[in-house]
């Protein structure tokens, strides 16, 4: 039944409600309060049956009867003869004689008809004698006869009830809206129905109400069918029901359904009211609505077409733009063209903007985007032309580390003072946007970084030189108003596909590979490759090229020796060519063969001119920087004689911009200040230096360097002579990724690479230099590596190299656990001791590992954490075999893991022997099961783990144990082998885990379900005040939410079960609190006020231990709040060292055992104190900017705020620090000093005031 509203229908009974029990049947209204529910207890028919007790109106009350002291059945003591004779001429009833007492005027005559076996009239009248003794027998007999009639005709009266209850059709008038309820019918049926006479009469009354407001002035009801009416729920009870018990219905329903009848009863006038105002009511309110709905159609109607007007004024305005901005684009590029002859000799700008403008599916897949974009810094080598003054826009800030080295750099190159011609920028705004951004982008959406190059740029020749040339680029050419050096976009987009670059080398009739190209569907792909296939059968393997890739991630190949019809094609050529070798064994076509190898070789084989396209590629308007990929390979077709195979040259691909390889030649050249030969193909020293040019006075002279540089554009030697000196080749690695390299510090890697002979030689122009993109935190840098012919830059290459493994360690992570390799070293294997401590609610994973490398040291040890276990991560700590603290440092993720790198105190030789020892803390990690129980019950809780530690590195042993707090284990996983001990689960040992593997089914998960009656103390908010005194004082507050985060309650509370189950139970009441040493003025309090229920006592190590305890105890999902405080003099807390005070103290609660979910961490300190600095060893915690807090007598004081979330006791182990600065010893009585200032002023103040007033008065004395 429905609670909230009686008339809503009642729900369905359902499976779950009847598992609820007969209590929940009885209290949601499914069962009738008045139904016995004790068969349902005693499985059947009980002794003692309950039934419904019977409440029975005021007013039906029944007379108290009289005692029945005669077998006539009323009281013969308060009857009255009348011993006078009765009159002849009337027979009196002896009903009424016996009755009244001869007063019939008063008697109330019962509608019943009583018949007597024979008539009192019948008997003749028996006159009395005068003596009386005959007439009192004679009375006494009479009496006696008439009292046994009474007796008899009562009978009949209680039978006739009974009867009329039985066979009664219960039928009763309901007269102008009253039920007649005086007539035995309805006396019977109300008699009848008694145990339902709540239901029927609010039936009744439903129907008065019914005829009422019809006006119906009599109907007839049938009390049968009312009480099958009043059985039904009231919500389903309609007018229908209703009117079905009405006998004359015809009549009934003939009169309501007459027009206005319902409106002739008492209530006619307001029903016609209501229902006049009511159909008016709906009629405006239609006509509104009507009204409403055509303004809001006329709103949408305008809104669409002011949107669309809208829409196609800004398609129009920014069309204008757009040719606005081509014909800008148009004009400065035509100006750049046409001066560029005398640009290039005066004193000119160059912008960097070493950009890769590519598809957002390209630039997704990149690693390290913005370091890759920035692998071009070798660019600010064009400084070598004493008339250039270079900006560089980097993707992100430049640390000083990488700008002093570059600027040493470029000095070592013969530049004296690049750092005034050289300006090194960044957007402002790059860490506002993704990270696989373009730079270009990135620079048109940083205002300020553009403001600057406008200024730098000012009154100056400038152009811009970019990487891949993309529409963004233009973009930026037209917003800072200079010249593009490169093509135009659309053109670059063309001619940078592979199919473009193919369309340039037919033209140019350059030797390009078998193939086809401007494919567009996966039809014209099939047909293509068949041909191909056809007519090159002997060739077995293809390649299939996506047309746009600059990455060259779009690459596959086709190998079509499993074909059959490739298969028959090549046996019949098998056949053909048997009989081709019978025609060359003739004379005559064999010295036709050995004509035909004469002429050929006669012909300028060694060497071809090639006539240069600059001029008919600049008509075209492409102008800027082109790169073109070759491939030289010999050709085993090309054998002549059994000599040595012919080199083929095919060109591959063009590159439009500034590549990677060009710029790194430009850099070779600038360091080795070599020319490039363009007969042999080599870079060769010059011998001796020319003699300097005749420089005006407004061109700079060139410079050593930038001869170089200018000679690798050039066609031909200068001079016409060509100067052959030593030679030099170099080797260059722009992307080197290990990401070890974040531990190195940048001047201690370079001094070991110096000592170790890693280092570039100026006077032989012999070394290896760094390319530097970024900080070493990266982990990504370049190498370039100059020797005298290739193998010697080689072996300088893999020098460093090695060098490189040696100082960081060897990692390396299999592509299952990090998606990518990380590196190419060799493996590191390792013996890992696992332990899990679940003996509290925060579990502790301690890790043993030993490990040991024969290839190379190891500086670094990478230690993974699945994510189930990170999102709970608390603190981890590492320390080695001699207990020397690591440093831990989070590194990057992975798909199954979040990788840490543990750096060791001093690398570990190779073929040596290492240990660390790993302990993490993890809270909120054992879910209860059940989550709800009750007082009484053990509290049982599960833990998953995998059963191998995941680790990037094969492991030779591997071994987990798992400390319970008690020997109750309901089940565990059985991942063989596995063995139990007490408490003690042990997993293992097993043997050869391979190396980042993580767990590939739920049977490699160990599960443990066991008992856990350890209170789960969580705290859910930890606010901690520290308010540091120069007075002698620091005072500490912490006022902190605790739950028990275990096992729900179910049920109630019992003390006495309580007292019984203290020792077994989940609950808990006290805790303990570890104070600091001196710590005095301790308080504990709730919101109520002091608990003195608390026990505090001195330790042997000098700390203070507090018992605190509740109001109540705390079962599972039970809260409170209390309040803590002590004090500890400032001199145990505070120092004083080289003018500045630090203070530090523990970050977390002095509460044993308890884990805290959210905490705020506020110092106060004096007033006055300034440059103050924080140190916390701890990751991810919040620091905030410092506050200020006014109070009495303080204008501000400094208010530093840590915020952490997921603090454990462990964080207490290193403290944290806060140092400021103080004025000095005496500036802490500037306070009371000016309280007494200001008492005493106030002081003079009155005195003076008096002295004026007394005078006053004084004089106004004399003048009176």
């Amino acid at each position: 039944m429905n609670r909230t509203d009686p008339t809503a229908p009642s729900p369905d009974l359902v499976e779950e409600d009847a598992r609820g029990g007969v209590h929940n049947l009885v209290t949601r209204g499914f069962l009738p309060p008045s139904v016995d529910v004790t068969p349902a207890f005693t499985h059947g028919t009980s002794v003692i049956q309950n039934s419904r007790v019977k409440i029975y109106d005021r007013a039906s009350q029944p007379v108290k009867s009289m005692p029945y002291t005669n077998p006539s059945g009323f009281n013969m003591a308060s009857l009255k003869f009348d011993m006078s004779t009765t009159p002849a001429t009337s027979t009196p009833s002896p009903v009424a004689a016996v009755v009244s007492g001869g007063d019939v005027s008063k008697m109330v005559v019962t509608p019943i008809d009583i018949s007597f076996d024979a008539p009192l009239s019948s008997h003749p009248p028996v006159e009395q004698p005068k003596g009386g003794a005959t007439g009192g027998d004679d009375t006494n007999g009479g009496d006696s006869s008439t009292i046994h009639n009474l007796r008899r005709n009562v009978e009949k009266i209680r039978g006739y009830n009974e009867l009329l209850d039985t066979y009664s059709l219960h039928q009763f008038i309901i007269r102008k809206g009253k039920t007649l309820s005086d007539t035995p019918e309805f006396i019977s049926f109300q008699r009848t129905t008694e145990d339902l006479w709540g239901s029927v009469s609010t039936s009744i009354q439903e129907l008065e109400a019914m005829l009422t407001s019809y006006s119906v002035p009599l109907a007839y009801v049938d009390g049968q069918k009312l009480m099958k009416i009043a059985a039904m729920d009231a919500t389903t009870r309609g007018t229908t029901e209703l009117l079905s018990c009405i006998l004359n219905m015809d009549e009934v329903s003939s009169l309501m359904r007459r027009p206005g009848q319902r409106y002739k009863g008492s209530q006619g006038p307001d029903l016609a009211v209501v229902l006049i105002q009511s159909v008016w009511r709906m009629f405006l309110t239609k006509k509104r609505l009507k009204n409403h709905h055509g303004n809001e159609d006329a709103a949408v109607i305008q809104r669409i077409y002011r949107s669309y007007r809208c829409f196609s004024q800004l398609q129009q305005r920014l069309k204008l733009v757009r040719e606005a901005d081509l014909r800008i684009w148009d004009a400065q590029m035509q100006r750049f063209r046409a001066n560029w002859d005398t640009m290039k000799m005066q004193r000119r700008v160059v912008v960097h903007v070493p950009s890769f403008a590519s598809d957002d599916r390209t630039r997704l897949k990149m690693d390290n985007f913005s370091i890759r974009q920035n692998l071009q810094m070798a660019r600010m080598c064009a400084i070598a032309d004493p008339n250039v003054d270079i900006i560089y826009i980097s993707p992100f800030e430049l640390s000083p580390d990488i700008q002093r080295y570059q600027v040493r750099l470029l000095q070592l190159g013969g530049i004296t003072d690049p750092q005034t011609r050289i300006r090194m920028l960044h957007p402002e705004n790059v860490d506002r946007f993704p990270e696989h951004f373009s730079l270009t982008t990135l620079l048109l959406y940083s205002p300020h970084c553009l403001k600057k190059i406008k200024r730098f740029v000012r009154g100056k020749n400038a152009y811009i030189v970019t990487g891949n040339v993309g529409p963004e680029d233009k973009r930026l050419a037209i917003a800072l108003q200079i010249p593009l050096l490169g093509m135009d976009p659309d053109k670059a987009l063309l001619y940078g596909t592979r199919s473009g670059g193919k369309r340039i080398f037919m033209a140019a009739d350059v030797n390009i590979p078998m193939g086809a190209h401007d494919i567009y569907d996966e039809d014209e792909l099939i047909q293509s490759l068949s041909k191909l296939i056809a007519a090159d059968v002997d060739q077995n393997e293809w390649l299939v090229k996506i047309d746009a890739d600059q990455s060259d991630t779009g690459i596959a190949s086709i190998n079509v020796q499993q074909m059959q019809s490739v298969a028959k094609v090549r046996a019949e050529k098998r056949d053909m060519k048997h009989m081709a070798a019978e025609y060359f064994q003739q004379p005559d076509v064999r010295d036709a063969v050995l004509r035909s190898i004469f002429n050929e070789l006669t012909e300028s084989y060694f060497a071809a001119n090639i006539t240069p396209c600059f001029p008919d590629v600049r008509e075209a308007r492409i102008i800027g920087y082109a790169s073109i990929d070759y491939m030289s390979f010999a050709d085993p077709k090309t054998l002549v004689g059994g000599g040595r195979p012919r080199q083929r040259l095919w060109a591959m691909q063009v590159v439009p911009g500034l590549t990677n390889t060009a710029v790194s030649f430009v850099m070779f050249a600038f360091l080795s200040c070599s020319q490039f030969n363009p007969i042999t193909g080599k870079c060769h020293l010059q011998v001796a230096a020319p003699p300097p040019a005749a420089t005006s006075a407004t061109v700079a002279p060139i410079t050593q360097a930038q001869k170089a540089v200018e000679t690798i554009l050039s066609a031909r030697p200068p001079n016409g002579a060509v100067v052959c000196g030593p030679e030099r080749a170099y080797m260059v690695l722009d992307y080197i990724y290990h990401p070890n390299m974040a531990t190195l510090h940048f001047s201690t890697f370079f001094n070991t690479c110096r000592l170790n002979g890693v280092s570039f030689d100026l006077q032989r122009a012999i070394g290896a230099a760094f390319i530097l993109a970024d900080s070493l935190t990266a982990g990504v840098m370049g190498l370039m590596c100059i020797g005298e012919n290739d193998k010697e830059a080689f072996r300088i290459a893999r020098q460093a190299v090695e060098l490189i493994g040696d100082q960081v360690g060897v990692q390396a992570l299999p592509d299952s656990l990090s998606g990518e390799r990380l590196g190419n070293f060799p493996y590191l294997l390792a013996i890992v001791k696992r332990t899990f401590d679940l003996t509290r609610h925060i579990v502790r994973q301690v890790d043993d590992i030993s490990f040991r490398d024969d290839d190379a040291s190891v500086a670094t040890y990478t230690v993974a954490i699945p994510f189930d276990f990170h999102e709970r991560l608390s603190h981890m700590s590492a320390k080695t075999g001699k207990n020397a603290v690591c440093e831990v440092v989070q590194g990057e993720k992975t798909s199954h893991t979040q990788l840490y790198h543990v750096q060791l105190p001093s690398p570990v030789l190779k073929g040596a022997d290492g240990s660390i020892k790993v302990t993490a803390y993890f809270t909120r990690i054992l879910t209860p099961l059940p989550a709800a129980i009750k007082q009484s019950e053990d509290q049982l809780v599960v833990f998953h783990a995998p059963h191998v530690l995941p680790s990037p590195y094969a492991t030779v042993t591997q071994t987990t144990r798992i400390k319970l707090p008690s020997t109750h284990i309901e089940r565990h996983s059985t991942v063989d082998p596995v063995s139990v001990k007490g408490s003690v689960l042990t997993y293992g040992p097993y043997t050869a885990v391979p190396g980042g593997a993580p767990p590939s089914s739920a049977n490699e998960l160990i599960t443990v379900h066991f008992q856990h009656n350890e209170p789960f103390l969580t705290m859910t908010s930890l606010v901690k005040e520290v308010d540091v005194s120069m007075w002698g004082r620091v005072s500490t507050e912490e006022v902190v939410d605790v739950e028990h985060t275990g096992a729900a309650l179910a049920g109630g509370v019992s003390r006495f079960e309580y007292s019984e189950h203290d020792a077994v139970s989940a609950s808990f009441r006290s805790f303990v609190a570890v104070l600091p040493k001196h710590a005095v003025n301790v308080y504990y309090r709730d919101q109520i006020g002091n608990i003195t229920t608390s026990a505090l006592s001195d330790l042997s190590n000098g700390h203070t231990e507090l018992v605190l305890e509740a109001r109540y105890p705390l079962f599972g999902g039970w809260k409170t709040q209390y309040y803590l405080g002590y004090s500890e003099p400032t001199a145990s807390v505070l120092v004083h060292a080289n003018d500045r005070f630090r203070l530090e103290g523990h970050l977390s609660t002095c509460v044993e055992h308890a884990a805290v979910d959210d905490l705020t961490l506020k110092v106060i300190l004096p007033q006055g104190a300034t440059n103050v600095q924080v140190t916390a060893p701890w990751l991810h915690v919040e620091i905030t900017h410092t506050t200020r807090r006014q109070s009495f007598l303080d204008a501000g004081r400094p208010v530093v705020i840590l915020k952490k979330t997921n603090v454990v006791p462990a964080h207490n182990d290193v403290p944290f620090t806060v140092s400021f600065d103080y004025p000095g010893q005496y500036y802490v009585y500037r306070e009371p000093a000016l309280v007494v200032g200001a008492c005493f002023g106030l002081f003079v103040m009155y005195m003076a005031l008096t002295r004026l007033w007394n005078q006053a008065r004084q004089s106004q004395t004399k003048q009176d």
